[in-house]
Protein backbone atom coordinates (compact mmCIF):
# COMPACT_ATOMS: atom_id res chain seq x y z
CA UNK A 1 0.00 0.00 0.00
CA UNK A 2 1.41 3.37 -1.00
CA UNK A 3 2.17 5.94 1.67
CA UNK A 4 -0.66 8.41 2.11
CA UNK A 5 -0.28 12.02 1.02
CA UNK A 6 -2.38 12.92 4.04
CA UNK A 7 -0.17 11.12 6.55
CA UNK A 8 3.00 12.55 8.14
CA UNK A 9 6.08 12.32 5.92
CA UNK A 10 7.49 8.81 6.03
CA UNK A 11 4.41 7.36 7.74
CA UNK A 12 2.60 4.36 6.33
CA UNK A 13 -0.87 3.15 7.11
CA UNK A 14 -0.94 -0.23 8.83
CA UNK A 15 -3.37 -1.82 6.38
CA UNK A 16 -6.18 -1.16 3.88
CA UNK A 17 -8.75 -0.16 6.51
CA UNK A 18 -6.39 2.32 8.14
CA UNK A 19 -5.37 3.80 4.80
CA UNK A 20 -8.99 4.18 3.75
CA UNK A 21 -9.91 5.70 7.10
CA UNK A 22 -7.15 8.32 6.79
CA UNK A 23 -8.50 9.44 3.41
CA UNK A 24 -12.15 9.46 4.47
CA UNK A 25 -11.39 11.39 7.65
CA UNK A 26 -9.49 13.99 5.66
CA UNK A 27 -12.61 14.64 3.57
CA UNK A 28 -14.80 14.69 6.67
CA UNK A 29 -12.46 17.11 8.45
CA UNK A 30 -12.55 19.37 5.37
CA UNK A 31 -16.34 19.48 5.61
CA UNK A 32 -16.84 17.42 2.46
CA UNK A 33 -18.45 14.33 3.99
CA UNK A 34 -21.32 13.83 6.41
CA UNK A 35 -22.53 10.33 5.71
CA UNK A 36 -21.47 6.70 5.27
CA UNK A 37 -18.69 5.08 3.23
CA UNK A 38 -18.28 1.44 2.21
CA UNK A 39 -15.32 -0.03 0.31
CA UNK A 40 -15.22 -3.64 -0.91
CA UNK A 41 -12.52 -5.52 -2.80
CA UNK A 42 -12.37 -9.15 -3.88
CA UNK A 43 -15.51 -10.03 -1.94
CA UNK A 44 -14.23 -8.57 1.35
CA UNK A 45 -15.66 -5.42 2.91
CA UNK A 46 -12.53 -3.44 3.82
CA UNK A 47 -14.28 -0.40 5.25
CA UNK A 48 -17.79 0.48 6.45
CA UNK A 49 -18.21 3.56 8.62
CA UNK A 50 -20.46 6.55 9.23
CA UNK A 51 -19.55 10.19 9.91
CA UNK A 52 -21.54 13.12 11.21
CA UNK A 53 -25.22 13.19 12.03
CA UNK A 54 -28.26 11.59 10.45
CA UNK A 55 -30.67 13.74 12.45
CA UNK A 56 -29.36 16.94 14.03
CA UNK A 57 -32.41 17.45 16.23
CA UNK A 58 -31.71 14.20 18.06
CA UNK A 59 -27.95 14.04 17.50
CA UNK A 60 -28.46 10.68 15.82
CA UNK A 61 -25.16 9.64 14.23
CA UNK A 62 -24.81 8.38 10.68
CA UNK A 63 -24.20 4.64 10.93
CA UNK A 64 -23.65 1.98 8.26
CA UNK A 65 -27.30 0.99 8.72
CA UNK A 66 -28.60 4.52 8.07
CA UNK A 67 -30.94 4.86 5.12
CA UNK A 68 -30.38 7.68 2.61
CA UNK A 69 -32.30 8.94 -0.40
CA UNK A 70 -30.20 7.79 -3.37
CA UNK A 71 -31.69 9.95 -6.13
CA UNK A 72 -30.73 8.87 -9.61
CA UNK A 73 -28.99 5.67 -8.51
CA UNK A 74 -32.63 4.53 -8.66
CA UNK A 75 -32.19 4.46 -12.44
CA UNK A 76 -29.96 1.38 -12.22
CA UNK A 77 -32.73 -0.63 -10.63
CA UNK A 78 -35.43 0.70 -12.95
CA UNK A 79 -33.27 -0.09 -15.99
CA UNK A 80 -32.61 -3.61 -14.75
CA UNK A 81 -36.34 -4.17 -14.23
CA UNK A 82 -37.00 -3.12 -17.84
CA UNK A 83 -34.13 -5.32 -19.06
CA UNK A 84 -35.53 -8.31 -17.18
CA UNK A 85 -38.97 -7.79 -18.75
CA UNK A 86 -37.24 -7.74 -22.14
CA UNK A 87 -35.30 -10.88 -21.29
CA UNK A 88 -38.59 -12.57 -20.44
CA UNK A 89 -39.96 -11.59 -23.85
CA UNK A 90 -42.59 -9.26 -22.42
CA UNK A 91 -41.28 -6.10 -24.06
CA UNK A 92 -38.91 -5.23 -26.92
CA UNK A 93 -36.12 -2.78 -26.15
CA UNK A 94 -35.85 -1.57 -29.75
CA UNK A 95 -39.55 -1.27 -30.52
CA UNK A 96 -41.25 2.16 -30.50
CA UNK A 97 -42.69 2.84 -27.05
CA UNK A 98 -45.83 3.93 -28.86
CA UNK A 99 -46.51 0.21 -29.33
CA UNK A 100 -47.09 0.01 -25.56
CA UNK A 101 -48.40 3.55 -25.03
CA UNK A 102 -50.54 4.34 -28.09
CA UNK A 103 -51.99 7.52 -26.56
CA UNK A 104 -48.63 9.30 -26.36
CA UNK A 105 -48.52 12.89 -27.66
CA UNK A 106 -47.28 13.28 -31.23
CA UNK A 107 -44.04 14.83 -29.93
CA UNK A 108 -42.98 11.34 -28.79
CA UNK A 109 -42.19 9.86 -32.19
CA UNK A 110 -41.63 6.28 -33.34
CA UNK A 111 -37.88 6.66 -32.90
CA UNK A 112 -38.32 6.71 -29.11
CA UNK A 113 -37.52 3.19 -27.86
CA UNK A 114 -36.85 1.76 -24.42
CA UNK A 115 -33.19 1.29 -25.32
CA UNK A 116 -32.90 5.00 -26.12
CA UNK A 117 -34.85 6.02 -23.03
CA UNK A 118 -32.54 3.99 -20.79
CA UNK A 119 -29.41 5.45 -22.43
CA UNK A 120 -30.66 9.07 -22.57
CA UNK A 121 -30.51 9.12 -26.38
CA UNK A 122 -34.28 9.35 -27.03
CA UNK A 123 -34.44 13.15 -27.20
CA UNK A 124 -37.05 13.47 -24.42
CA UNK A 125 -36.70 16.86 -22.71
CA UNK A 126 -37.04 17.37 -18.97
CA UNK A 127 -39.42 20.07 -17.67
CA UNK A 128 -38.11 23.38 -16.38
CA UNK A 129 -37.73 24.23 -12.66
CA UNK A 130 -41.29 25.50 -12.15
CA UNK A 131 -42.83 22.55 -13.96
CA UNK A 132 -40.62 20.18 -11.96
CA UNK A 133 -41.96 21.59 -8.69
CA UNK A 134 -45.49 21.14 -10.02
CA UNK A 135 -44.62 17.57 -10.96
CA UNK A 136 -43.50 16.87 -7.38
CA UNK A 137 -46.42 18.65 -5.70
CA UNK A 138 -48.56 15.54 -5.27
CA UNK A 139 -49.52 12.17 -6.73
CA UNK A 140 -50.59 12.26 -10.38
CA UNK A 141 -51.75 9.56 -12.82
CA UNK A 142 -48.94 8.29 -15.02
CA UNK A 143 -50.74 9.42 -18.17
CA UNK A 144 -50.79 13.01 -16.86
CA UNK A 145 -47.12 12.87 -15.86
CA UNK A 146 -46.15 11.79 -19.37
CA UNK A 147 -48.56 14.02 -21.28
CA UNK A 148 -48.13 17.16 -19.19
CA UNK A 149 -44.48 17.05 -18.18
CA UNK A 150 -42.56 14.44 -20.20
CA UNK A 151 -43.44 14.83 -23.85
CA UNK A 152 -40.98 17.58 -24.72
CA UNK A 153 -38.76 17.15 -27.77
CA UNK A 154 -35.03 17.95 -27.44
CA UNK A 155 -33.56 16.26 -30.56
CA UNK A 156 -34.26 13.47 -33.01
CA UNK A 157 -34.03 10.10 -31.24
CA UNK A 158 -30.66 8.45 -31.66
CA UNK A 159 -28.87 11.61 -32.84
CA UNK A 160 -27.66 12.98 -29.52
CA UNK A 161 -27.43 12.58 -25.76
CA UNK A 162 -29.22 14.53 -23.03
CA UNK A 163 -29.62 13.23 -19.49
CA UNK A 164 -33.37 12.91 -19.00
CA UNK A 165 -35.30 12.04 -15.87
CA UNK A 166 -38.44 12.12 -17.98
CA UNK A 167 -37.00 9.39 -20.18
CA UNK A 168 -37.01 7.07 -17.20
CA UNK A 169 -40.52 8.15 -16.17
CA UNK A 170 -41.66 7.26 -19.69
CA UNK A 171 -39.93 3.87 -19.36
CA UNK A 172 -41.80 3.44 -16.07
CA UNK A 173 -45.08 4.10 -17.86
CA UNK A 174 -44.24 1.27 -20.26
CA UNK A 175 -43.56 -1.03 -17.29
CA UNK A 176 -47.01 -0.21 -15.88
CA UNK A 177 -48.65 -1.20 -19.15
CA UNK A 178 -46.67 -4.44 -19.43
CA UNK A 179 -47.14 -5.71 -15.87
CA UNK A 180 -50.66 -4.33 -15.38
CA UNK A 181 -49.95 -2.57 -12.09
CA UNK A 182 -48.28 0.66 -10.91
CA UNK A 183 -44.57 0.87 -11.61
CA UNK A 184 -43.99 1.36 -7.90
CA UNK A 185 -45.47 -2.06 -7.16
CA UNK A 186 -43.47 -3.60 -9.98
CA UNK A 187 -40.26 -2.08 -8.65
CA UNK A 188 -41.05 -3.17 -5.09
CA UNK A 189 -41.50 -6.74 -6.31
CA UNK A 190 -38.21 -6.52 -8.18
CA UNK A 191 -36.40 -5.25 -5.05
CA UNK A 192 -37.82 -8.09 -2.99
CA UNK A 193 -36.79 -10.64 -5.62
CA UNK A 194 -33.21 -9.36 -5.59
CA UNK A 195 -33.17 -9.36 -1.78
CA UNK A 196 -32.87 -5.61 -1.21
CA UNK A 197 -34.78 -5.43 2.06
CA UNK A 198 -33.29 -2.02 3.01
CA UNK A 199 -34.29 -0.28 -0.22
CA UNK A 200 -37.69 1.26 -0.87
CA UNK A 201 -39.91 4.34 -0.95
CA UNK A 202 -40.27 6.96 1.76
CA UNK A 203 -43.72 8.35 0.94
CA UNK A 204 -45.70 5.90 3.04
CA UNK A 205 -47.26 8.44 5.38
CA UNK A 206 -45.43 7.09 8.42
CA UNK A 207 -41.92 7.72 9.82
CA UNK A 208 -39.26 5.40 8.43
CA UNK A 209 -36.78 4.12 11.01
CA UNK A 210 -33.08 4.89 10.40
CA UNK A 211 -33.80 7.38 7.59
CA UNK A 212 -31.37 10.30 7.52
CA UNK A 213 -32.64 13.85 7.33
CA UNK A 214 -31.41 15.92 4.41
CA UNK A 215 -29.68 19.23 5.19
CA UNK A 216 -28.81 22.23 3.03
CA UNK A 217 -26.21 24.89 3.82
CA UNK A 218 -27.61 28.38 3.27
CA UNK A 219 -26.08 31.64 4.45
CA UNK A 220 -23.75 29.75 6.76
CA UNK A 221 -26.52 27.80 8.50
CA UNK A 222 -27.73 24.24 8.08
CA UNK A 223 -31.44 23.72 7.59
CA UNK A 224 -33.57 20.64 7.00
CA UNK A 225 -35.02 20.13 3.57
CA UNK A 226 -38.81 20.17 3.27
CA UNK A 227 -40.48 16.85 2.64
CA UNK A 228 -40.83 16.22 -1.09
CA UNK A 229 -43.33 13.78 -2.55
CA UNK A 230 -41.39 11.45 -4.82
CA UNK A 231 -44.42 9.39 -5.87
CA UNK A 232 -44.32 10.92 -9.36
CA UNK A 233 -40.61 10.19 -9.86
CA UNK A 234 -40.66 6.47 -9.10
CA UNK A 235 -38.51 5.18 -11.96
CA UNK A 236 -36.05 8.08 -12.05
CA UNK A 237 -35.06 8.98 -8.50
CA UNK A 238 -37.42 7.93 -5.72
CA UNK A 239 -35.62 5.24 -3.72
CA UNK A 240 -33.81 5.20 -0.41
CA UNK A 241 -31.17 2.60 0.39
CA UNK A 242 -28.14 1.75 2.52
CA UNK A 243 -24.50 1.11 1.67
CA UNK A 244 -25.01 -2.59 2.40
CA UNK A 245 -27.99 -2.92 0.06
CA UNK A 246 -26.20 -1.09 -2.74
CA UNK A 247 -23.24 -3.45 -2.39
CA UNK A 248 -25.67 -6.38 -2.40
CA UNK A 249 -27.24 -4.96 -5.58
CA UNK A 250 -23.96 -4.70 -7.48
CA UNK A 251 -22.86 -8.17 -6.33
CA UNK A 252 -26.16 -9.71 -7.48
CA UNK A 253 -25.89 -7.99 -10.85
CA UNK A 254 -22.27 -9.08 -11.35
CA UNK A 255 -23.07 -12.66 -10.32
CA UNK A 256 -25.78 -13.03 -12.96
CA UNK A 257 -28.56 -13.24 -10.37
CA UNK A 258 -30.51 -10.38 -11.95
CA UNK A 259 -29.96 -10.74 -15.71
CA UNK A 260 -28.60 -13.45 -17.99
CA UNK A 261 -25.19 -13.03 -19.68
CA UNK A 262 -26.44 -11.57 -22.96
CA UNK A 263 -28.77 -9.03 -21.39
CA UNK A 264 -26.21 -8.12 -18.73
CA UNK A 265 -23.64 -7.47 -21.45
CA UNK A 266 -26.11 -5.27 -23.32
CA UNK A 267 -26.97 -3.34 -20.17
CA UNK A 268 -23.27 -2.57 -19.63
CA UNK A 269 -22.56 -1.49 -23.20
CA UNK A 270 -22.27 2.32 -23.28
CA UNK A 271 -23.63 4.54 -26.03
CA UNK A 272 -23.25 8.24 -26.70
CA UNK A 273 -20.72 9.76 -24.29
CA UNK A 274 -20.52 6.55 -22.26
CA UNK A 275 -23.91 5.88 -20.70
CA UNK A 276 -25.29 2.34 -20.50
CA UNK A 277 -28.45 1.20 -18.71
CA UNK A 278 -28.55 3.31 -15.55
CA UNK A 279 -24.78 3.79 -15.28
CA UNK A 280 -21.84 5.53 -16.86
CA UNK A 281 -19.56 2.74 -18.09
CA UNK A 282 -16.04 3.19 -19.37
CA UNK A 283 -12.36 2.33 -19.29
CA UNK A 284 -10.09 4.76 -17.50
CA UNK A 285 -6.79 5.09 -15.72
CA UNK A 286 -6.42 6.28 -12.15
CA UNK A 287 -5.84 9.74 -13.57
CA UNK A 288 -9.16 9.57 -15.42
CA UNK A 289 -11.19 8.39 -12.45
CA UNK A 290 -12.33 11.85 -11.42
CA UNK A 291 -13.62 12.53 -14.93
CA UNK A 292 -15.43 9.20 -15.14
CA UNK A 293 -17.02 9.60 -11.72
CA UNK A 294 -17.98 13.22 -12.32
CA UNK A 295 -20.21 12.07 -15.20
CA UNK A 296 -17.86 12.99 -18.03
CA UNK A 297 -17.80 16.73 -17.35
CA UNK A 298 -13.99 16.87 -17.46
CA UNK A 299 -11.63 16.04 -20.36
CA UNK A 300 -10.53 12.39 -20.50
CA UNK A 301 -7.02 11.67 -21.78
CA UNK A 302 -5.58 8.17 -22.38
CA UNK A 303 -3.20 6.90 -19.71
CA UNK A 304 -1.48 3.59 -19.09
CA UNK A 305 -3.40 1.92 -16.25
CA UNK A 306 -6.90 0.89 -17.27
CA UNK A 307 -9.87 0.33 -14.99
CA UNK A 308 -13.33 -0.56 -16.26
CA UNK A 309 -15.91 1.22 -14.14
CA UNK A 310 -19.69 1.38 -13.83
CA UNK A 311 -20.64 4.61 -12.07
CA UNK A 312 -23.70 6.58 -11.10
CA UNK A 313 -24.35 9.42 -8.72
CA UNK A 314 -27.55 10.63 -7.13
CA UNK A 315 -28.45 14.17 -6.16
CA UNK A 316 -31.59 15.35 -4.40
CA UNK A 317 -32.11 18.40 -2.18
CA UNK A 318 -30.10 17.57 0.94
CA UNK A 319 -28.69 14.27 -0.34
CA UNK A 320 -25.74 13.23 -2.50
CA UNK A 321 -24.58 9.70 -3.33
CA UNK A 322 -22.21 7.83 -5.58
CA UNK A 323 -21.94 4.12 -6.42
CA UNK A 324 -18.90 2.76 -8.25
CA UNK A 325 -18.13 -0.79 -9.32
CA UNK A 326 -15.00 -2.01 -11.04
CA UNK A 327 -16.01 -4.37 -13.81
CA UNK A 328 -12.54 -5.71 -14.59
CA UNK A 329 -12.19 -7.18 -11.08
CA UNK A 330 -14.35 -7.18 -7.94
CA UNK A 331 -14.30 -3.83 -6.15
CA UNK A 332 -17.08 -1.48 -5.05
CA UNK A 333 -17.16 1.98 -3.49
CA UNK A 334 -20.35 3.47 -2.03
CA UNK A 335 -20.66 6.96 -0.53
CA UNK A 336 -23.97 8.29 0.85
CA UNK A 337 -24.19 11.85 2.22
CA UNK A 338 -26.99 13.93 3.78
CA UNK A 339 -25.51 17.48 3.88
CA UNK A 340 -25.65 19.51 0.67
CA UNK A 341 -23.02 22.22 0.31
CA UNK A 342 -22.31 23.53 -3.16
CA UNK A 343 -25.34 23.25 -5.41
CA UNK A 344 -24.99 22.27 -9.06
CA UNK A 345 -21.47 20.81 -8.84
CA UNK A 346 -22.16 19.03 -5.57
CA UNK A 347 -21.64 15.54 -6.98
CA UNK A 348 -17.98 16.29 -7.67
CA UNK A 349 -16.82 16.27 -4.05
CA UNK A 350 -18.09 12.70 -3.67
CA UNK A 351 -16.53 11.84 -7.04
CA UNK A 352 -13.16 13.06 -5.78
CA UNK A 353 -13.51 10.99 -2.60
CA UNK A 354 -14.55 7.87 -4.52
CA UNK A 355 -11.66 8.40 -6.93
CA UNK A 356 -9.19 8.59 -4.05
CA UNK A 357 -10.56 5.36 -2.59
CA UNK A 358 -10.12 3.63 -5.96
CA UNK A 359 -6.57 4.96 -6.14
CA UNK A 360 -5.84 3.32 -2.81
CA UNK A 361 -7.24 0.02 -4.09
CA UNK A 362 -4.79 0.04 -7.00
CA UNK A 363 -1.85 1.10 -4.82
CA UNK A 364 -1.63 4.71 -5.92
CA UNK A 365 -1.49 8.02 -4.07
CA UNK A 366 -4.77 9.69 -3.11
CA UNK A 367 -5.01 13.38 -3.96
CA UNK A 368 -6.99 14.44 -0.92
CA UNK A 369 -9.82 16.99 -0.81
CA UNK A 370 -9.72 19.20 -3.88
CA UNK A 371 -9.35 23.00 -3.54
CA UNK A 372 -12.82 23.74 -4.91
CA UNK A 373 -14.31 21.94 -1.92
CA UNK A 374 -11.55 22.26 0.64
CA UNK A 375 -11.12 24.64 3.56
CA UNK A 376 -10.00 27.49 1.27
CA UNK A 377 -13.46 27.81 -0.30
CA UNK A 378 -15.63 26.02 2.21
CA UNK A 379 -17.71 28.62 4.10
CA UNK A 380 -15.72 29.30 7.28
CA UNK A 381 -18.76 29.25 9.56
CA UNK A 382 -20.29 26.08 8.09
CA UNK A 383 -18.42 23.53 10.19
CA UNK A 384 -19.15 25.55 13.27
CA UNK A 385 -22.81 25.49 12.36
CA UNK A 386 -23.01 21.72 12.76
CA UNK A 387 -24.50 20.57 16.09
CA UNK A 388 -22.21 19.78 18.99
CA UNK A 389 -23.29 16.18 19.53
CA UNK A 390 -21.32 14.28 22.17
CA UNK A 391 -19.71 11.16 20.75
CA UNK A 392 -20.53 12.05 17.13
CA UNK A 393 -17.65 12.96 14.85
Amino acid sequence: MAALLLAPVGARAEGPAEAIDAVVRAYHDAGQLQGVVLVERGGDVLYRKGFGVADEAWCTPNRPETRFQIGSITKQLSAALVARLAEEGRVELDAPVRRYLPDLPATVGDGVTLHRLLTHTAGIADPGPEETMALLAGPLPTAEIVGRFCSGHAFEPGTGFAYSNCGYLLAGAVVETIVGKPVREALEGFLADVGLAETGFTDRGAPLPRLAEGYLLHAGRWGTMPTINWSNAVASGSLYSTVDDLLRWRRALAAGEVLGPAMLARSLTPVGPGYAYGAWVGWGSSGQIDALLAERDEPVEPEARQLRLAVHGGGLPGFQSILVQRLDEPATVVVLDNHQIAGAAEHRRLAHLAADLLRLLVGEQPRGPQPAYGPAQFPPDALGGLPACPGVR
